[in-house]
């Protein structure tokens, strides 16, 4: 058995202890850094807290609450509105996109140019759109306009003319009420956070909410449904680019208040009644329209009768009152002349069904429609009870009309301008010739039957119970373009008589006795085109210049 001396066990226990406190420094260290670092961590996180408590509006990249749609409490005292951190002036630029499934589409041609001064509380905007020809045809078919609204004045201009023009329907300017009512935009968190690159304003127009995004005091995007302006260029102090131009008319306009388009405020005008005929009472309404229209089941031969067509009538139903039911016809009036038989025939069998005698309605008629109403009682395939029945005509081509002289050269020289503005049924699909019902309308068209225009305008009169005409091809100006295509005709052509864009007034008041311009007459003539005349569009807002003249809808409610 092997023994230790003393001296050895005493060596052994030293080292141990050594050991031992060796390990024990190890820990210690270990744990000061441990206990150094949380503490350091914990101090960073109060300076942190307190920094985003005194300054995180500061950030304008903060993380915004995407869990739900809120905005900052309206009695908070302190509420803020973009136009609190706006800038004194400032001038930009926008494109206009439109959302289509996925991606968001460039309207390449379209630009919007805002001018505002806050200390003077002066708005200037334009709005340009062109359309390209793509040098398929000369140079002067390279199309465009402008609208201008600044110091109170209101126009618009057609490229190839010389003069400006007043622009009587300042309220159909979507994006400059957009413009304006953003101004009383406020803070809030939405679903378009991951879009904007800083804070996010809203306002709401019409029950539909718009939001701004800004950034240090520069707009960046406006945002409404499938909508978006960007800004491509922005200046501060703003210049002044936008000029009023010479006008030998007086544009001004009344100022319009913003308050309706704020919230569920924006509802119709209430209807006038208390100028209807002793008599008056409710009756089955017939609707037939012009040319351009063609059935969606067999579009050749048949037709269809429809409760509601809102493509070419617009809200009908909301302005016609005396009518306890509507029906629409639909024809092929595309391939087919005013002078068709078919179109003859659909139309008796709609109206007056196997009794060839329309009792107890009110027929609306527009355009074409009207010729194919006559020609069809002139044959005596059916017949109207002149003690039962009234029959209202809308822009009817009573003698042809004079934009249908020019169908040809349209064709021939602009048919991608057309076909662009979605007016391809004017020409055949190659694109050279009228269609056929175009053609029939030509002033100067001798039918193959022998009925002449002076017979259907004579069977009319003593038929026509009313007569509404349009005297401007650009008319209200609700929809661009529509409006924008009348005014093109008319400037291609060089014809200064085109009334409504498609009928010159004098071939619409063929049958009608004495116009007077308020929609109360009977013989109505307005500063509307021939597409606003079926009430497609609605009327003007009560704000604009000659308020009279500018509300085919009223004048059909009247009827």
């Amino acid at each position: 058995m092997n023994t230790m001396e003393p001296s050895e066990l005493t060596s052994l226990k030293i080292k141990g202890i050594y050991k031992k406190r060796t390990f024990n420094r190890k820990v210690c260290v270990h744990s000061c850094v441990i206990v150094f670092t949380i503490a350091l961590c914990t101090m960073l996180l109060i300076i942190a807290d307190k920094r985003n408590k005194n300054g995180g509006e500061d950030n304008n990249s903060q993380q915004l609450n995407d869990s739900h749609l809120e905005t900052m409490g309206e009695n908070d005292s302190k509420l803020q509105y973009l136009v609190d951190i706006l800038p004194a002036s400032f001038a930009m630029t926008l494109r206009v996109f439109r959302k289509d499934a996925e991606n968001w589409i460039s309207e390449a041609n379209q630009e919007i140019l805002v001018e505002f001064y806050k200390n003077v509380g002066k708005l200037r905007f334009r709005e340009c759109s062109m359309i390209d020809n793509n040098k398929s045809y000369p140079e002067r078919y390279n199309l465009g306009y402008c609208v201008l609204v600044a110091e109170g004045q209101s126009m618009f201009h057609i490229s190839g003319e010389s003069d400006w023009k007043c622009f009587a329907n300042v309220g159909s300017l979507s994006f400059y009420y957009i413009i304006q009512l953003g101004f009383n935009a406020t803070r809030t968190y939405s679903t378009y956070r991951d879009t904007c690159l800083g804070r996010e304003w809203r306002v709401e127009m019409q029950n539909e909410d718009i939001f701004f995004c800004e950034n240090a005091g520069q707009l960046l995007t406006v945002h409404q449904n499938n909508m978006k302006l960007e800004v491509i260029r922005w200046t501060s102090p703003a210049t002044e680019y936008i000029k009023v131009p010479y006008s030998s008319e007086n544009c001004s306009f009344k100022s319009i208040d913003l308050s309706p388009l704020l919230g569920n405020k924006n509802v119709p005008p209430i209807l006038k009644t208390a100028s209807r005929k002793p008599g008056y009472h409710v009756k089955d309404c017939l609707f037939v329209h012009g040319s351009g229209q063609s059935p969606l089941t067999e579009p050749l031969t048949g037709y269809e009768v429809l409760s509601e067509f809102k493509s070419y009538w617009g809200n009908i139903s909301y302005y016609t009152p005396q009518c306890k039911s509507r029906k629409f016809i639909r024809m092929n009036t595309i391939v087919h002349g005013w002078d068709n038989d078919t179109l003859h025939g659909q139309f008796c069998e709609f109206a007056a069904g196997k009794s060839k005698i329309v009792y107890d309605k009110i027929i609306f008629s527009h355009s074409m429609g009207n010729l194919i109403v006559a020609t069809a009682v002139y044959r005596k395939l059916c017949s109207l009870d002149t003690k039962s029945t009234e029959w209202y005509s809308i822009g009817g081509p009573w003698k042809g009309s004079r934009a249908a002289n020019h169908i040809r050269t349209l064709c021939r020289i602009a048919y991608k301008i057309l076909a662009k503005l979605g007016l391809h049924t004017y020409c055949t699909d190659e694109g050279k010739i009228p269609n056929n019902a175009y053609t029939s309308m030509r002033t100067d068209y001798i039918s193959p039957t022998g009925i002449t225009y002076e017979d259907i305008i004579n069977v009319s009169k003593g038929l026509v119970n009313g007569v509404m005409c349009g005297d401007s091809p650009f008319g209200i100006g609700k929809n661009w373009k529509d409006s924008f295509m009348l005014a093109l005709v008319q400037l291609v052509t060089g014809d200064s008589k085109l009334g409504d864009g498609f009928v010159a007034l004098e071939d619409c008041s063929a049958v009608g006795g004495t116009f007077q311009e308020t929609f109360e007459s009977q013989f109505y003539r307005g500063g509307f085109n021939h597409f606003e005349g079926t009430c497609k569009y609605g009327d003007a807002s009560e704000t604009v210049r000659d308020f009279d003249k500018l509300h085919p809808c009223k004048w059909i409610s009247l009827r």
